[in-house]
Protein backbone atom coordinates (compact mmCIF):
# COMPACT_ATOMS: atom_id res chain seq x y z
CA UNK A 1 0.00 0.00 0.00
CA UNK A 2 1.45 3.32 -0.78
CA UNK A 3 1.63 6.19 1.69
CA UNK A 4 -0.92 9.10 1.46
CA UNK A 5 -0.49 11.16 -1.44
CA UNK A 6 2.24 9.15 -2.81
CA UNK A 7 1.89 8.33 -6.64
CA UNK A 8 2.55 4.46 -7.26
CA UNK A 9 5.22 3.77 -8.76
CA UNK A 10 3.61 2.22 -12.06
CA UNK A 11 2.51 6.04 -12.95
CA UNK A 12 5.67 7.20 -12.26
CA UNK A 13 7.53 5.22 -14.85
CA UNK A 14 4.45 5.65 -17.45
CA UNK A 15 4.75 9.45 -16.82
CA UNK A 16 8.40 9.65 -17.29
CA UNK A 17 8.37 7.41 -20.21
CA UNK A 18 6.59 10.04 -22.63
CA UNK A 19 7.71 13.03 -21.15
CA UNK A 20 10.96 13.44 -23.60
CA UNK A 21 11.11 16.59 -25.66
CA UNK A 22 10.57 14.82 -28.88
CA UNK A 23 8.48 12.14 -27.78
CA UNK A 24 5.82 13.66 -29.31
CA UNK A 25 7.17 14.48 -32.97
CA UNK A 26 8.65 10.91 -32.82
CA UNK A 27 5.59 8.95 -31.53
CA UNK A 28 3.45 10.79 -34.68
CA UNK A 29 6.15 9.85 -37.40
CA UNK A 30 6.02 6.43 -36.17
CA UNK A 31 4.45 4.73 -39.13
CA UNK A 32 3.63 1.50 -38.39
CA UNK A 33 2.46 2.99 -34.60
CA UNK A 34 0.08 5.61 -36.80
CA UNK A 35 -1.39 2.31 -38.91
CA UNK A 36 -1.79 0.97 -35.42
CA UNK A 37 -3.39 4.16 -34.26
CA UNK A 38 -6.39 4.26 -37.36
CA UNK A 39 -7.67 1.08 -36.30
CA UNK A 40 -7.78 1.70 -33.13
CA UNK A 41 -9.68 4.93 -33.79
CA UNK A 42 -12.08 3.22 -36.36
CA UNK A 43 -12.69 0.42 -33.81
CA UNK A 44 -13.61 2.93 -30.95
CA UNK A 45 -15.65 5.58 -32.90
CA UNK A 46 -17.87 2.33 -34.54
CA UNK A 47 -18.35 0.96 -30.93
CA UNK A 48 -19.05 4.21 -29.40
CA UNK A 49 -21.64 5.31 -32.39
CA UNK A 50 -23.64 2.87 -31.84
CA UNK A 51 -24.07 4.13 -28.05
CA UNK A 52 -24.46 7.71 -28.94
CA UNK A 53 -27.18 6.81 -31.04
CA UNK A 54 -29.40 6.18 -28.15
CA UNK A 55 -30.58 9.91 -27.09
CA UNK A 56 -27.16 11.54 -26.43
CA UNK A 57 -27.06 15.06 -26.11
CA UNK A 58 -24.45 16.36 -27.93
CA UNK A 59 -23.63 19.28 -26.03
CA UNK A 60 -21.16 16.77 -23.73
CA UNK A 61 -17.62 15.72 -23.58
CA UNK A 62 -15.47 12.97 -24.40
CA UNK A 63 -12.39 12.26 -22.54
CA UNK A 64 -9.38 11.08 -24.34
CA UNK A 65 -6.90 10.20 -21.59
CA UNK A 66 -4.12 9.50 -22.21
CA UNK A 67 -4.58 11.53 -25.25
CA UNK A 68 -0.86 11.08 -26.67
CA UNK A 69 -0.17 12.94 -29.92
CA UNK A 70 -4.13 12.79 -30.57
CA UNK A 71 -3.52 9.73 -32.39
CA UNK A 72 -7.75 9.03 -32.24
CA UNK A 73 -8.42 12.68 -32.33
CA UNK A 74 -9.79 12.30 -36.15
CA UNK A 75 -11.87 9.68 -34.90
CA UNK A 76 -12.82 10.88 -31.87
CA UNK A 77 -13.56 13.89 -33.17
CA UNK A 78 -16.67 12.74 -35.20
CA UNK A 79 -18.62 11.56 -32.76
CA UNK A 80 -21.18 14.26 -31.76
CA UNK A 81 -19.26 15.30 -28.13
CA UNK A 82 -16.68 17.72 -27.47
CA UNK A 83 -13.18 16.19 -27.40
CA UNK A 84 -10.78 16.83 -24.38
CA UNK A 85 -7.58 15.37 -24.60
CA UNK A 86 -5.48 15.35 -21.10
CA UNK A 87 -2.11 13.58 -20.73
CA UNK A 88 1.05 13.60 -18.82
CA UNK A 89 3.75 14.64 -21.39
CA UNK A 90 4.09 18.33 -22.45
CA UNK A 91 5.80 17.08 -25.66
CA UNK A 92 3.13 14.44 -26.78
CA UNK A 93 0.53 17.28 -26.44
CA UNK A 94 2.17 19.69 -28.10
CA UNK A 95 2.11 17.33 -31.00
CA UNK A 96 -1.76 17.20 -31.47
CA UNK A 97 -3.66 18.31 -34.39
CA UNK A 98 -4.72 21.97 -34.31
CA UNK A 99 -8.69 22.48 -33.08
CA UNK A 100 -7.91 20.00 -30.52
CA UNK A 101 -8.68 20.88 -26.97
CA UNK A 102 -5.55 19.54 -24.46
CA UNK A 103 -4.39 19.91 -21.09
CA UNK A 104 -2.10 18.53 -19.06
CA UNK A 105 -2.94 15.99 -16.50
CA UNK A 106 -1.91 12.46 -14.92
CA UNK A 107 -4.14 10.08 -14.70
CA UNK A 108 -4.08 9.14 -11.14
CA UNK A 109 -5.54 12.49 -10.28
CA UNK A 110 -7.49 13.90 -12.69
CA UNK A 111 -8.54 17.65 -12.46
CA UNK A 112 -12.38 16.91 -13.49
CA UNK A 113 -15.62 16.57 -11.07
CA UNK A 114 -16.95 13.14 -10.68
CA UNK A 115 -19.39 12.00 -14.12
CA UNK A 116 -18.17 15.62 -15.47
CA UNK A 117 -17.77 13.84 -19.12
CA UNK A 118 -20.08 11.62 -21.00
CA UNK A 119 -18.06 8.85 -22.18
CA UNK A 120 -14.05 8.36 -21.51
CA UNK A 121 -12.03 6.69 -23.84
CA UNK A 122 -8.19 5.03 -22.66
CA UNK A 123 -6.61 3.55 -25.51
CA UNK A 124 -3.30 1.64 -25.25
CA UNK A 125 -1.99 2.96 -21.81
CA UNK A 126 -3.65 -0.07 -19.19
CA UNK A 127 -1.35 -2.82 -20.89
CA UNK A 128 2.00 -1.16 -19.76
CA UNK A 129 0.00 -1.97 -16.01
CA UNK A 130 0.44 -5.53 -13.95
CA UNK A 131 -2.64 -7.25 -12.58
CA UNK A 132 -3.21 -5.39 -9.43
CA UNK A 133 -3.54 -1.60 -7.45
CA UNK A 134 -2.07 0.16 -10.58
CA UNK A 135 -4.32 -1.43 -12.31
CA UNK A 136 -7.47 -0.72 -10.64
CA UNK A 137 -6.53 2.42 -9.32
CA UNK A 138 -6.29 3.28 -13.12
CA UNK A 139 -9.73 1.92 -13.54
CA UNK A 140 -11.34 3.49 -10.78
CA UNK A 141 -10.26 7.39 -11.47
CA UNK A 142 -11.40 6.72 -15.42
CA UNK A 143 -14.37 6.08 -14.00
CA UNK A 144 -14.75 8.34 -11.27
CA UNK A 145 -15.34 11.39 -13.96
CA UNK A 146 -17.31 8.87 -16.74
CA UNK A 147 -20.92 9.63 -16.80
CA UNK A 148 -22.37 7.30 -19.00
CA UNK A 149 -18.88 5.02 -19.80
CA UNK A 150 -15.71 4.12 -20.33
CA UNK A 151 -13.87 2.29 -23.36
CA UNK A 152 -10.46 0.95 -22.74
CA UNK A 153 -8.06 -1.26 -24.30
CA UNK A 154 -5.41 -3.87 -22.93
CA UNK A 155 -3.61 -7.15 -23.84
CA UNK A 156 -5.66 -10.01 -24.63
CA UNK A 157 -3.89 -12.84 -22.69
CA UNK A 158 -5.97 -15.64 -25.20
CA UNK A 159 -4.36 -13.72 -28.25
CA UNK A 160 -1.49 -15.04 -30.50
CA UNK A 161 1.25 -12.55 -29.52
CA UNK A 162 0.10 -13.43 -25.66
CA UNK A 163 0.71 -17.28 -26.37
CA UNK A 164 4.13 -16.14 -28.18
CA UNK A 165 5.11 -14.79 -24.79
CA UNK A 166 4.23 -17.44 -22.79
CA UNK A 167 6.14 -20.09 -25.31
CA UNK A 168 8.79 -18.11 -24.72
CA UNK A 169 8.75 -18.23 -20.71
CA UNK A 170 7.65 -14.26 -20.26
CA UNK A 171 5.24 -12.73 -18.63
CA UNK A 172 5.61 -9.31 -20.77
CA UNK A 173 7.43 -8.81 -24.06
CA UNK A 174 9.93 -6.34 -24.79
CA UNK A 175 8.18 -3.12 -24.27
CA UNK A 176 7.17 -4.18 -20.60
CA UNK A 177 3.38 -4.17 -21.92
CA UNK A 178 1.22 -7.25 -19.94
CA UNK A 179 -1.14 -9.58 -21.23
CA UNK A 180 -4.03 -10.01 -18.89
CA UNK A 181 -7.04 -12.79 -19.52
CA UNK A 182 -10.57 -11.07 -19.66
CA UNK A 183 -11.35 -12.82 -16.01
CA UNK A 184 -8.89 -10.80 -14.83
CA UNK A 185 -10.07 -7.55 -16.41
CA UNK A 186 -13.10 -8.23 -15.06
CA UNK A 187 -12.05 -8.78 -11.60
CA UNK A 188 -10.05 -5.54 -11.56
CA UNK A 189 -13.24 -3.94 -12.64
CA UNK A 190 -14.93 -5.39 -9.97
CA UNK A 191 -12.31 -4.29 -7.23
CA UNK A 192 -12.54 -1.05 -8.99
CA UNK A 193 -16.42 -0.92 -8.50
CA UNK A 194 -17.01 -0.73 -12.32
CA UNK A 195 -19.79 -3.09 -13.65
CA UNK A 196 -19.20 -5.98 -15.28
CA UNK A 197 -17.63 -5.49 -18.79
CA UNK A 198 -18.34 -6.28 -22.34
CA UNK A 199 -15.23 -7.01 -24.59
CA UNK A 200 -14.46 -7.21 -28.12
CA UNK A 201 -11.32 -8.37 -29.95
CA UNK A 202 -9.86 -6.13 -32.67
CA UNK A 203 -9.02 -8.36 -35.02
CA UNK A 204 -9.85 -12.02 -33.50
CA UNK A 205 -6.66 -14.01 -31.60
CA UNK A 206 -4.11 -12.42 -34.27
CA UNK A 207 -3.77 -9.16 -32.39
CA UNK A 208 -3.42 -8.43 -28.75
CA UNK A 209 -5.24 -4.95 -28.71
CA UNK A 210 -8.77 -5.58 -27.38
CA UNK A 211 -11.26 -3.42 -25.96
CA UNK A 212 -13.39 -3.19 -23.19
CA UNK A 213 -17.05 -1.33 -22.51
CA UNK A 214 -18.77 0.05 -19.31
CA UNK A 215 -21.96 1.59 -18.91
CA UNK A 216 -23.75 3.35 -16.07
CA UNK A 217 -26.38 1.13 -15.61
CA UNK A 218 -28.96 4.46 -15.20
CA UNK A 219 -26.72 7.66 -15.71
CA UNK A 220 -27.85 10.41 -14.17
CA UNK A 221 -30.83 12.83 -16.33
CA UNK A 222 -30.74 9.86 -18.82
Amino acid sequence: MEPAGRTPPDFERLAARWSGNAAGVRYRRDRGALRRAGKDGRSVHAWLAGELAHGLPGSGWLLDCPAGSGRLFPALSRLPLRYLGLDASLPMLAAHPAGARTAQARLERLPLPDRSVEWVVCNRLLHHLPAGPALEAALAELWRVARRGLCFSWFDARSWPAWRQRWRGQACDRAGRHFLPRSAIAAACARAGLPAPQFRSQAGWFSAQSFALVRRPHPPGA
